[in-house]
């Protein structure tokens, strides 16, 4: 066994004695500066475990055995918090809800949960009062849904719906190790997934369901390098009806595909959809509701709007459409800056399109990462399960920076003034570095690592 592997089982043991830890720690949001401690402790091993994988990789041979550690502790890991109650978040209680509305054979898209034609699906109170948003209806596309549906078939507990989500991640894995060896990179390259903390507590711990769509999306990826583009662009339709932020990415397949291709993804959309039109309006309005009213541990967005305020347009806007008896919403501040915001990222998405290398394997890859992390940067809502969307891309694009964010971001759990510093200036800084001394590219826009 080589020296390596040996240092992968001794970081995956004291790993896993963190996570029983926490799984034994109760209320975590009651303790949440132990939380926060036991965090940094497994961010520190992983640091080391993936800085040993991504720097030593060109020194050591890339061994099936250390693979298998590596994959075998990431399971290990997550079965550790499956049965942990979560309480960093509340999601999973509207997944189990969501289930059971569909199980019972009605549209979850039609009725919120407080409505009275939901009242004899309510006898399972302790689900029902954990229940968010209790005055909207559901938001995540029909896949999500029937994966809402399965866990509660399963049973109507978090570890049941937890179940779903962690088998999701694990078959995440699988997709990444594909992608990893089609691009012609070390399979061992997934610990830098499979074992990062914040996606290890937030799928198995939390059970958030972001771990579905992303399955989809690297599958996706990996298709498109191994020249199954009908499958591909068809998963990327699967991702979208997951959660709908993949269809966005659509226009960076469009040089790997043929142009019927592109078709796909939205006929698997629409096929999708289609049992739930009887909800009429209702089918998107909490999409609509979030996309106008959420706001979280923001970034660049929180710069924007300040820009907004500054600049006196939305009193001139608003006075313009008062005069002529219009909807004042999107004139106010926030609103503007959200229209902003959404008007780079499609700027973005455009120049990333347009400068997308057809003859490079990790091209697409690479455009995703940038895209999604520029939607991160300049929306009004970061949770730190959020960065599950970034986490996957960096097997192939080790940012430092961005690695570094998944290590602070729970520090938005402590609710103090001061966590959005601690996150994001060192975050940035590291983000806007340059690369090397002779003034090279910032480190985020470098494919290899740099400690």
């Amino acid at each position: 066994m080589s020296s390596r592997a040996r240092l992968l089982i001794g970081l995956a043991a004291l790993s896993a004695a963190g996570y029983l830890a926490l799984a034994l720690a109760g209320d975590l949001r009651a303790r949440v500066w132990l939380y926060l401690s036991i965090h940094a402790v497994l961010f520190v091993l992983y640091a080391v475990a993936a800085k040993r994988i991504l720097i030593e990789q060109a020194e050591e041979h890339d061994s099936g055995r250390e693979t298998l550690v590596i994959f075998a502790a990431a399971v290990a890991f997550r079965l550790i918090l499956l049965p942990a109650a979560p309480s960093l978040s509340d999601d999973i209680w509207r997944y189990i809800w969501e289930g059971g509305v569909q199980l019972s054979g009605i549209n979850p898209y039609r009725y919120v949960p407080s409505a009275p034609e939901l009242a004899p699906l309510r006898e399972t109170v302790q689900v029902y009062q954990g229940v968010n948003y209790k005055d909207l209806p559901a938001i995540y596309p029909p896949l999500m849904q029937w994966a809402f549906a399965l866990g509660a078939a399963i049973g109507r507990s978090a570890t049941a719906m937890k179940l779903v989500f962690v088998a999701a991640d694990l078959g995440l894995l699988m997709a990444l190790a594909r992608l990893l060896t089609s691009a012609g990179r070390p399979a061992a390259r997934i610990l830098v997934y499979a074992w990062n903390p914040l996606v290890v507590l937030e799928v198995a711990g939390s059970g958030h369901n972001d771990s579905l769509a992303l399955c989809f999306l690297v599958g996706s990826t990996a298709g498109i390098i191994g020249h199954r583009k009908v499958l591909s662009i068809a998963a990327l339709g699967l991702a979208a009806l997951s959660k709908l932020f993949p269809i966005a990415m659509l226009p960076l397949y469009a040089k790997k595909v043929k142009p019927r291709h592109l078709a796909i993804a939205p006929a698997v959309m629409l096929a999708g959809y289609l049992p739930y039109l009887s909800a009429g309006p209702m089918l998107f309005h909490s999409l609509r509701q979030y996309a106008e009213r959420w706001r979280y541990n923001e970034s660049i967005f929180s710069i924007i709007e300040a820009a907004v305020e500054a600049s006196g347009i939305s009193p001139m806007a608003k006075a313009w459409v008062d005069a002529r008896g219009l909807p004042s919403l999107y004139t106010q501040p926030h609103m503007i800056a959200r229209l902003l915001a959404a008007g780079v990222a499609l700027g973005v998405l455009a120049a990333l399109a347009w400068r997308l290398d057809r003859a490079d394997p990790v091209a697409l890859p690479r455009a995703i990462f940038l895209f999604t992390g520029t939607v991160l940067l300049l929306q009004p809502v970061m949770h730190p399960w959020y960065l599950i969307w970034i986490a996957p891309w960096l097997v192939l694009f080790p940012s430092p920076a961005w690695l570094l964010l998944t290590g602070l971001a729970p520090l938005s759990y402590a609710g103090v003034s001061w966590a959005r510093w601690v996150e994001y200036v060192p975050f940035f800084a590291l983000l806007l570095m340059p690369a090397a001394v002779a003034g090279r590219r910032p480190l985020w826009r470098r494919a290899r690592p740099l400690w």
